[in-house]
């Protein structure tokens, strides 16, 4: 399952299509960070097969989406200390081989 803009702005409680493209930016950063902080040895097809990281990606774009003035400030954007937790999950996930986070 891949996390879209719908679901984003749902859980952003957003009502107008105004951020839109900039949710679908921020979507794919997350993607991109997220795989990079754990193994890039795996394709995005591989993570998307796990909810764990839908929810880690769906976390960092919230954490992106309502701090975005730190990010034009920022040099080198960081994953959210509370989602950190989330991605030493998919590290014993992707790494690890652990089938049975699917659920």
């Amino acid at each position: 399952m891949a996390v879209t803009v719908n679901q984003m702005k749902h859980a952003l409680r957003l009502d107008t299509d105004e951020d839109n493209d900039y949710l679908a930016v921020l979507i794919e950063a997350a993607q991109e960070r997220i795989i990079h902080s754990v193994d890039t040895s795996k394709s995005l097809a591989d993570y998307q097969q796990y909810k764990i990281f839908d929810i880690a990606v769906m976390m960092v774009v919230a954490e992106w989406y309502f701090n975005r003035t730190n990010l034009m400030d920022s040099k080198n954007v960081e994953i959210p200390n509370g989602d950190t937790s989330i991605i030493v999950s998919l590290i014993g996930i992707m790494v690890g081989g652990d089938d049975d986070a699917t659920d």
